[in-house]
């Protein structure tokens, strides 16, 4: 069984995206939100895209100076490993804002459909996650 936890980079999918962001650079995170954008959000999202686009979200926002209060210090220092070339691309910011609306979409994304069958309090955590990203996503001019 993999990882899986209600914070962005706690699940399997997050995780080898954040690998691929370290390892290949900024592009990733172009090429996941940029895939994500041109999505049809009422069509079906599987999980592995949708957490992947939390997870390129969170970069951005970090990038921008809204970083999470809550990522652990390993996570912290993989995330801002290109920050200097991603805070220099203002278009992954309208890209990343659409992330969070989309994957808290109860009948297409896959991502929410699990953390619905979840725990009660682990949905509502899930659900404060992903509010809190989009809150500090929206504080970026």
């Amino acid at each position: 069984m993999g990882a899986w936890g209600s914070g962005i980079f706690e699940n399997d999918d997050a995780q080898d995206f954040l690998l691929d962001y370290k390892e290949a650079g900024p592009s990733v995170i172009e090429d996941v939100l940029m895939e994500f954008s041109e999505l049809d959000h009422s069509d079906y999202m599987d999980v592995d895209i949708g957490s992947a686009a939390l997870a390129a979200a969170e970069i951005v926002a970090t990038c921008y100076g809204q970083p999470n209060a809550s990522l652990a210090k390993d996570v912290q220092d993989n995330v801002v490993t290109h920050c200097a070339a991603i805070a220099g691309n203002k278009d992954l910011v309208a890209y990343a804002k659409i992330a969070p609306a989309a994957i808290m979409s109860p009948d297409s994304s896959e991502l929410y459909q699990l953390w619905e069958e979840a725990d009660a309090a682990d949905f509502s955590q899930f659900k404060s996650v992903v509010a809190d990203l989009e809150a500090r996503l929206g504080k970026i001019a």
